[in-house]
């Protein structure tokens, strides 16, 4: 199979096929009131009660994979990161600030690289290019694949790391609560994805994640897979969406300011507060 063929992709919706596939599967998890689903409440509360998926030991290994993680940031910032900032002879605020930037770009591009390889280069999954595979042969007590499996947990890991490191080990800035929203969020739907057997952000995460959850999931003829928490979800990933958008925007100031030369010291990053550098020297 040629993934890079277009042949190979199904057809992706237009935003207003993606927003009345949403509206569509909203409306009918609604109305629909099958016994012990009377309500929507109801509902939700009988599909979280069947998520039992996962086990002390699979919650020990993600704890203990975030701890690592928050372990091997510390060990990279002291013995690569910070070195490397003062060889470049980078000023004193850059230097504070590039071992937090040096580390996300290292580990979002590690997983981005592992994922890409799984869903697009190996060969086993057609998530990415076909999304309705995503339900196929689906239920609760189906198998997950070693490899994504892995996903899970490093992706699940980091996010609890980056909950900690929000408050005790990056920079403050004013988008803190989004970031902390985002990341709980983010915890939350793993977790759903994971116990329910499911699997870049302005245009492939909405006409892909998004559009799978809605109206792929409304066309299965799987019954099973269409729970309240499907709409739970459903509205999750809109609030991460419209959480990019935010982000989105911060980027397109950074680099309208950076065009017209009115950044301060050339690399401000206008999220930052006033006091972010004084409070981590401070740490220090």
């Amino acid at each position: 199979m040629n993934i890079f063929s277009m042949d190979e992709w199904e057809s992706t919706p237009s935003l207003l096929e993606l927003i009345q596939s949403t509206y569509k599967i909203c409306h009918f998890a609604w109305y629909r009131k099958p016994e012990g689903r009377e309500t929507l409440l109801a509902s939700l509360n009988t599909d979280l009660n069947s998520m039992s998926q996962v086990t002390y030991n699979e919650v020990i290994l993600l704890v203990a994979t975030a701890v690592a993680f928050t372990i091997f940031r510390k060990i990279l910032t002291k013995c690569l990161l910070t070195p490397m900032a003062k060889w470049l002879k980078l000023d004193e605020n850059n230097v504070v600030k590039f071992p937090e930037s040096g580390w996300k770009f290292m580990i979002h591009g590690g997983l981005w690289l592992y994922t890409f390889y799984i869903l697009m280069l190996s060969g086993r999954h057609q998530f990415f290019h076909r999304p309705s595979t995503v339900w196929d042969g689906w239920s609760m007590d189906m198998e997950i694949q070693r490899d994504i499996y892995v996903i899970y947990v490093l992706e699940g890991a980091y996010y609890l790391h980056g909950l900690y490191a929000l408050f005790f080990y990056d920079l403050r800035r004013k988008d803190r609560q989004v970031m902390v929203a985002h990341h709980v969020i983010c915890v939350f739907l793993l977790w759903l994805s994971y116990v329910q057997r499911a699997l870049t952000r302005l245009y492939y995460y909405p006409f892909k994640a998004i559009y799978a959850t809605s109206g792929i999931l409304l066309d299965t003829s799987n019954m099973a897979v269409l729970g309240s928490c499907s709409v739970f979800m459903i509205l999750m990933l809109y609030v991460i969406f419209i959480m990019d958008l935010y982000w989105f925007g911060i980027i397109t100031a950074i680099l309208y300011k950076s065009l017209r030369g009115t950044l301060k010291n050339g690399v401000d990053d206008i999220r930052e507060e006033d006091v972010a550098y004084q409070e981590v020297k401070k740490g220090n």
